[in-house]
């Protein structure tokens, strides 16, 4: 195999997934597994995932969830789908969760490696189109709240347009949670760090789209966000 790749398995069953992830691994792959979403984020110092391999039935937060949060935060991730629910109505479910490929339990290994390389060619793809926008600047209107970049446009709210104005002056890009916070309190309290969340994440989601670059803010795990792209105000 001539392109190797950084595999994440997430597979609540321990044998499952040992045994998965000997076969990524001898195939030359880098591949890390966990047994839940939560181990998953609790993980420092992965590098950059070229394939996540989800199961739907996860204890806790399940594959379905997991698989729409990556495809907000990471769009360029590849992700393969397993599950033993192989009816009509799951695998949509699947798909509408942003799962590239849907695989059926048991799949062969020659199938999940396939699908493996398969997703993880499309994230090369795209980024080789990132590369070709890296160096061109995101412009934010503040008369029309709106964003401008390479790829598109997008509106923003205008507590998005005020978070985004205060990450591009902030000394190094980054901002604390509770600096975020007071940026979006309203006259009645300060948003709770889920709320927080939800609002960094629309934002990145933007700024993703119209910039065609999935790094453009970084979650700082214990202290906050920073911006990691160039924004001018017009």
């Amino acid at each position: 195999m001539d392109s190797h790749y950084s595999v994440v398995i997430v597979e609540d069953h321990d044998d499952l997934r040992h045994a998965l992830c000997e076969v990524v691994e001898a195939a030359g792959h880098e591949v890390y597994g966990f047994s839940c979403s939560e181990d998953l984020d609790d993980q420092l110092g992965l590098p950059p995932i070229d394939v996540l391999v989800v199961d739907l039935g996860l204890p806790g937060e399940n594959g379905l969830s997991l698989a729409q949060r990556f495809r907000v935060s990471c769009p360029a991730t590849g992700i393969v789908m397993m599950t033993a629910k192989a009816d009509l109505d799951s695998r949509l479910e699947g798909y509408k969760s942003g799962a590239d490929i849907y695989l059926p339990k048991p799949a062969h290994p020659e199938e999940l490696l396939a699908a493996i390389t398969a997703v993880a060619k499309r994230r090369e793809t795209i980024e080789r189109v990132m590369a070709s926008h890296q160096n061109q600047s995101v412009q934010l209107d503040r008369k029309t709240l709106t964003l401008h970049g390479p790829c598109g446009e997008a509106a923003l709210s205008e507590r998005e347009a005020v978070l985004l104005e205060a990450l591009t002056r902030a000394a190094g890009k980054r901002l604390e949670f509770w600096q975020l916070s007071s940026l979006c309190a309203t006259d009645a309290e300060l948003p709770s760090n889920a709320t927080l969340k939800v609002i960094m994440t629309r934002l990145r989601a933007k700024l993703s789209t119209v910039a065609g670059n999935a790094a453009v803010i970084r979650a700082l795990r214990g202290f906050g966000y920073q911006l990691c792209i160039r924004i001018e105000s017009i």
